[in-house]
This record gives structure tokens, C-alpha cells and sequence, in this order.
């Protein structure tokens, strides 16, 4: 199978960074301990394109690609479903 974007939630990477694995690459954002991360993972052609990234919260990951005939906004977004407990709604 072959992909060239998937959006990741609940990543465990500590902080915002990226780092590259063969051809793609991972941006990610958390800031709350190993928990509710989000990451977008990229392959080679469109990392090429990566013009701006914002990683907004724990939960929410802005990514610019430029493309023709206009760029292309990339979010990533988590939203815990309605089993979590009322603290990690919030």
C-alpha cells in the first residue's frame, strides 16, 4: 500500500518536532506528558512541498504545502470520543 498523507492521533512523541524515516517524514505536536498527540506523516514528493507547519495545541496540527493552482491546508485534529471522562473532553 502505498501513502502520501496520514493523519495521527494520539502520538507519543514528547513535545513539537519532526524527524525524517526513510522517504517520509513526521511532524508532530503534544504537550501534555505522552498523551493526545497529533502528527502528520508525509512522503517524500510532498515534503518537498512543506511551506509552513503550526502546531496549534496537542490536538491540532496546521501544515502548508504548496501546490498549483493554489496551496493546500493540511490539519491534523484529535477529539477523545464520549467515553473519555469529562477532564479530557475539556
Amino acid at each position: 500500500m502505498r501513502i502520501n498523507c496520514l493523519g495521527l492521533c494520539e502520538v507519543r512523541w514528547t513535545e513539537n518536532g519532526q524527524f525524517r524515516k526513510n522517504d517520509k517524514i513526521v511532524i508532530y505536536s503534544e504537550r501534555h506528558g505522552h498523551q493526545r498527540g497529533v502528527a502528520l506523516l508525509l512522503d517524500a514528493r510532498l515534503s518537498k512541498s512543506i511551506f509552513g507547519c503550526w502546531p496549534k495545541s496537542d490536538r491540532l496540527l496546521l501544515v502548508k504545502l504548496k501546490a498549483s493552482p493554489f496551496n493546500v491546508n493540511m490539519i491534523v485534529a484529535y477529539a477523545p470520543t464520549t467515553e473519555a471522562d469529562e477532564q479530557m473532553i475539556k
